[in-house]
């Protein structure tokens, strides 16, 4: 569905709203006007969130192929030991998670103080936002 055609419909169900609230005004010998305006106004705010969330969304999209956001990897939630680690490999905590998911598993454990558990804890972190690491070169 075009954005073209929703504009459209949200524009129609503003457009009932906004007569309902003034039919049912007049009916009860208050202000049209003022009724419609009050009924919209909530119509408006809610459609402006959503299309300010499909707009968040879409910048969120990341180059990665693998990763579906864009997020600092602070967002991750990881350990001091992990981040210092990401650190010593190049990494700050502002870069983007593609960033990281260009590591492989194998690169990751040839970095200064990063074993096994701190590897496996940057995997289960990345996998809860639907990214991953590179697979491992053979």
């Amino acid at each position: 569905m075009s954005d073209e055609h929703d504009d459209h419909e949200v524009d129609e169900h503003v457009m009932r709203v906004a007569r309902f609230a003034a039919a049912e005004a007049i009916i009860r010998g208050r202000d049209p006007i003022e009724a419609a305006v009050r009924a919209v106004n909530p119509v408006q705010l809610h459609t402006n969130l959503i299309n300010e969330v499909a707009d968040l969304k879409s910048k969120l999209k990341s180059k990665c192929g693998r990763c579906s956001l864009a997020l600092p990897i602070r967002d991750l939630d990881l350990s001091v030991r992990a981040m210092n680690m990401l650190e010593s490999a190049g990494l700050s905590l502002l870069s983007p998670m593609s960033d990281l998911c260009k590591f492989s598993e194998q690169e990751l454990l040839a970095v200064k103080n990063c074993g096994r558990t701190t590897t496996n804890e940057i995997q289960r972190k990345l996998v809860t936002f639907g990214c991953a690491l590179k697979a491992n070169e053979t």
